[in-house]
Order: structure tokens, then sequence, then C-alpha cells
């Protein structure tokens, strides 16, 4: 999983990545968490349709046996209220409770997102092109953290 970098002057950003469910029941993410960013940011969990941003406020589902992608204009974790810089290379720790009592953490860092693939307005809207989605390195296949917690 990364953060998508932004500059302090910009509110908000999101969490992109994959979550795998090794069990055989559908887990919700009831809340999560940043840790290190500023007390008054708020954390909410959003999907997009028709172009229009929108919190899912019974939570995300990773489904039984499958995988969510938290992808640019699809479902993903946002932050919001946030006036601090979130630069590229920065490293935070992602705190995920889920409804099956459990919680996933995992440290994550900040990235570079390529243009065109999101880009959040102030009235929620944002643009990204249907095509747009990460490659294999943005969605956090990687050594240090692959974003799968092995449910």
């Amino acid at each position: 999983a990364y953060i998508k970098e932004k500059p302090a002057d910009k509110g908000m950003t999101g969490i992109f990545g994959i979550l795998t469910n090794n069990t055989d029941e559908d887990i919700n993410i009831t809340e999560f968490r940043v840790e290190g960013l500023a007390a008054d940011t708020v954390f909410e969990q959003h999907d997009t349709a028709d172009g229009q941003m929108f919190m899912v406020p019974e939570g995300l589902t990773i489904p039984a046996n499958g995988t969510l992608e938290l992808a640019p204009g699809g479902k993903h974790l946002m932050i919001m209220n946030n006036m601090e810089e979130l630069a590229s290379g920065d490293d935070y720790t992602l705190v995920i409770e889920l409804s099956d009592g459990s919680t996933i953490t995992q440290d994550i860092d900040v990235r570079v997102q390529p243009a065109g693939e999101e880009d959040y307005a102030g009235d929620g809207s944002l643009s990204a092109p249907d095509a747009a989605r990460p490659d294999a390195s943005m969605q956090g296949n990687n050594e240090e953290a692959d974003g799968n917690d092995g449910r």
C-alpha cells in the first residue's frame, strides 16, 4: 500500500494498494488511521461512481478468499482535513481495524502518482480516466510491503 503525495495546501489524498482475505468470510474495514499525522486528520473509506467520490460508512469489504483493490478512480482510503505536506519518500504506519476483531498494521510510504490517474477537487469530484490503473509497483507489490496481510 502507499499514500499519494500531496502539498501542504491540499487537504486530502488517498491510500492505494491491495488487501487480501484468506478466510471463508467477508471482512469489512471498520476503521483505519495513519499514525504520525496531525490529530485533527479525518480518515474515511470511499468509492466512486459516475466520476463522483462518496463515503462508504458501512466500510469497504474484503471478500472471502479474495482481494480488495484500493485504486485511483475506485475504492480507496481517504486522508482528509490534513494540511501537512506528505512528500514522496516519507514513511508512515497504516493501522486498519477489521470486522473480525483483527488489526492490520503496515509501514507504508508516500509516492508520486502518475499524472492523470486521480485528482481530487474541493467538491469531491475527481478526474480519473477509466483506463487509469496503478502499475504493479504502485499497488504495493514490492519486497518491503506488498499490501497483503496473509489473511
